[in-house]
Parts: C-alpha cells; sequence; structure tokens
C-alpha cells in the first residue's frame, strides 16, 4: 500500500468513492517519483533512451492546474451581516 502512503487496514477503512478516487491518481504520482528518479540516472548516463522514458513518463504525469482562490467580497459581506445579530 506503499502507493496510498497508508497501512492495509487503512486503505481498507476508506470510503469507496474515496478509494477509487485516489485509485485513479496512482500512476500519475508513480510517473511523477519514476520521472525524478530518471532525471537523475539521465543526467548520470545520458541517451537517447533516456529523453524517450522521461517524455512517456511527463505524458502520464499530465499537467496539474493550480487556481488562485478569489474572495466575494459581496458574499463575505452578507455572511458578516448574518452574524452580526449574534453578538460575540
Amino acid at each position: 500500500m506503499r502507493a496510498y502512503r497508508m497501512s492495509w487496514h487503512e486503505v481498507l477503512a476508506t470510503d469507496f468513492k474515496l478509494f477509487w478516487l485516489l485509485n485513479k491518481q496512482i500512476n500519475r504520482l508513480l510517473a511523477e517519483e519514476d520521472k525524478r528518479a530518471m532525471m537523475v540516472m539521465a543526467a548520470a548516463q545520458g541517451g537517447e533512451l533516456a529523453v524517450d522514458v522521461q517524455k512517456q513518463l511527463s505524458e502520464e504525469l499530465g499537467q496539474v492546474v493550480v487556481e488562485k482562490a478569489s474572495l466575494d467580497l459581496d458574499a463575505w459581506e452578507n455572511l458578516k451581516s448574518l452574524g452580526a445579530g449574534r453578538g460575540r
């Protein structure tokens, strides 16, 4: 259960939907580890095969998209007004 970074019992106790969501990510996570190891080996040995394998792992890794969170000021003011009557 190394790919999950969990013990066998923890994996068995995982929610069914969460388990399959994590399962879909295993190849991507392992590709990231393999790519890092490949870069070290390629730097030491070079060669065209290393470039091909690294490209394949990059494709499997995919592209991670990170979005910046934005604050909806109208919603924030509305939330504050809801709590204003409670008095702290």
